[in-house]
């Protein structure tokens, strides 16, 4: 028998009744309901080796007869993975009789947490959901996996040698012996089988999918180094964490030495100390811990469960840190700075915001379209409104009443359509105070916008501020965390950073493949669902234009006039 562990996402989907447990600590299956591609997807992952594997696009049928499904997911997961017959069949036997149970292992779920992101990383890099495959991903968190069970009793500086040859096979003098050579031949055999996977299905992409990969062995072994220790603390827990850490380093030290070798002597040179948490002042302390409790607050920025993220931002100044807001999934973001794309944020987020969204910049909301345009446009691009005045379109910001009078019920209006099709999905309202338009009304704008949204979306949208200060006139329906925004734009750079990749797609062309990059690809793929929407609403004299997704139209040639 398997017990399969399911979120309380994935038990809702299943519809089941769960029996009392008389085993709590069996080991078994954990495993969590994804949306990718607005699509339902579970992973799965084994409890103690991490083995995982996703069954994509699942409909209501398929929750129904998620038992058959897991057995046959895991033995295609199996087979592509290079595992015999022989080690297949057995585990098959005991998905016979599956039994459905809750999570109590968090652990695993942080691992599945960071599966799906390595997962999303992939799609992004590949393209479709249906070009990646789980598969090459956990295959970093078994190499770790096998490393800490055959070797988890070592001193972790034991460990050097034989963690050596498996990053540099071709060194003869660090080339285990004995038991050690079994390993280093099942983990070379693994490496070889994910070259050669490139070779066949991506040689084009070859250096972009090794970087891929040589990042993943280090967030592998973060992800392990970060488990917590044996129930007992025993010693042979930390030094598997220890081990864990170890890895990550070769491997961070390989992914320098491979792809950026002018830096390796850099790397190699910085001295790096660990500081015991109690010699730290207390206010760093209590600053991480906020920074801890922010990031939790907002689901760190995840999007895979319909998350909608809008900003809500003050004057932040000229300062080039703030790009790494652009790279945070923002819907909406609200903007109360006149001057923000002269010397302030929209100057330096958006450039990075559009290498991975459309972003729209207006001064109020236009006429409402129909439903499907808005929400097309809202999930793939970013909505960004100079809700006070917008100082290169001579529109100068208004004193605070006018201001109230004549434009804040744009704002209204503008989440009014935006909670029509977010809802019931969560929207996360992140407010970041700065230097205001109203220096006797201090935060007033704010307070006013944060109403507003919660108004319009009626009581759907989670607002967390920052800063020191409370909003004016009321205390409740927001959570304030005292995370001053400088410090946490700080934090924001180091852990999310402040520059992206510049993707470059090829399309055919007459005289050979020509460049395009993907933020004009994005841009056109808008205007084509722009242009499939006017085209359905569009009405002839007669007759209502015919067209659909994929389809051409039924009545001739379309004039221009139709579509403008």
């Amino acid at each position: 028998m398997t017990v399969v562990r399911c979120t309380q996402k994935l038990l809702v989907e299943l519809r089941i009744k769960l029996v009392p447990e008389t085993d709590a600590h069996e080991a078994g299956w954990h495993a969590n309901l994804l949306r990718i591609e607005r699509r339902k997807c579970v992973l799965f992952a084994h409890d103690e080796t991490l083995f995982s594997f996703l069954l994509r696009g699942l409909t209501r049928p398929d929750f129904e007869h998620c038992a058959h499904l897991f057995g046959q997911g895991l033995f295609k997961a199996m087979l592509r993975s290079g595992f015999d017959t022989d080690q297949i069949e057995p585990m098959l036997e005991t998905t016979l009789e599956i039994r459905f149970a809750k999570t109590n292992n968090r652990s695993v779920l942080g691992s599945i947490n960071d599966m799906a992101q390595m997962l999303e990383w992939t799609i992004n890099s590949r393209g479709s959901l249906a070009a990646a495959d789980p598969v090459d991903l956990q295959r970093l968190l078994i190499e770790v996996f096998l490393i800490l069970r055959n070797l988890g009793e070592q001193d972790p500086s034991e460990m050097v040698s034989p963690l050596r040859s498996i990053f540099d096979p071709t060194n003869a003098v660090v080339r285990p012996a004995g038991a050690k050579l079994w390993l280093f031949e099942c983990i070379s055999a693994m490496r070889r089988a994910i070259d050669a996977w490139i070779e066949e299905h991506h040689n084009r992409r070859r250096d972009e999918l090794e970087k891929q990969f040589a990042l993943g062995r280090v967030a592998a072994g973060m992800n392990w180094a970060n488990k917590p220790l044996d129930k007992d603390g025993n010693a042979v827990g930390r030094n598997q964490r220890l081990q864990a850490m170890l890895y990550a380093g070769l491997s961070a030290r390989d992914y320098v030495a491979r792809f950026h070798p002018d830096h390796l002597d850099q790397f190699l040179g910085s001295e790096m100390s660990v500081v015991d948490r109690s010699s730290q002042p207390v206010s760093k302390v209590n600053d991480r811990e906020l920074w801890t409790r922010f990031w939790d607050a907002v689901d760190r920025f995840s999007v895979e469960d319909g998350n909608r993220y809008v900003l809500v931002a003050e004057g932040l100044g000229d300062d080039e840190r703030l790009r790494t807001l652009g790279k945070l999934p923002w819907s909406v973001v609200v903007d109360l700075d006149p001057y923000s794309d002269d010397t302030g944020l929209h100057r330096h987020a958006t450039p990075v915001l559009e290498t991975q969204r459309k972003v729209h910049t207006f001064r109020k909301p236009g006429p409402e379209g129909d439903l499907e345009l808005s929400r097309a446009l809202l999930v793939r691009g970013t909505a960004w409104m100079m809700a006070s005045g917008w100082s290169l379109k001579n529109e100068q910001p208004l004193e605070f009443n006018r201001w109230r009078y004549d434009r804040l019920h744009e704002v209204r209006s503008l989440f009014g359509r935006v909670a029509e099709f977010v809802s019931p999905d969560e929207i996360y309202v992140l407010v970041l105070p700065g230097a205001g338009l109203d220096p006797s009304l201090p935060l007033e704008r704010v307070a006013r916008v944060v109403t507003a949204i919660e108004e319009a979306t009626r009581g759907i949208a989670r607002t967390i501020l920052l800063g020191s200060a409370r909003l004016p006139g009321t205390d409740n329906g927001y959570l304030h965390i005292p995370l001053e925004v400088s410090d946490a734009i700080g934090f924001l750079v180091e852990n999310v950073g402040t520059s992206v990749a510049v993707n470059v797609a090829e399309v055919p062309g007459r005289d050979g493949p020509c460049g395009l990059p993907v933020e004009v690809l994005r841009a056109l793929e808008e205007n084509l669902v722009v242009l499939h929407s006017r085209l359905r609403s569009c009405k002839s004299s007669n007759r209502v234009v015919a067209f659909s997704p994929g389809c051409l139209s039924s009545n001739g040639t379309i004039s221009l006039s139709q579509t403008s």
